[in-house]
């Protein structure tokens, strides 16, 4: 006996662990390229990470309020 409430959390659940595997992943991925002497990542390289992370910064709040406020 489940509800869409109770469908719906466990869905937002799993799409947040994906997402936290994948931000780690990229995370891990740019540490290394910051501290590969051969291949460093430049400030320019960095755009696509910073966008992502300010993309996450933003929407964390209105599904918060969404999912658990409302």
């Amino acid at each position: 006996s489940s509800s869409v409430y109770g469908g719906l959390f466990y869905l937002l659940i799993g799409a947040h662990g994906f997402h936290v595997m994948g931000a780690l992943a990229i995370l891990i991925y740019v540490w290394y390229r910051m501290e590969a002497p051969s291949n460093p990542i430049t400030s320019e390289g960095l755009f696509p990470f910073q966008l992502l992370w300010y993309f996450v910064v933003c929407v964390w709040p209105i599904i918060y309020v969404l999912v658990y406020l409302s």
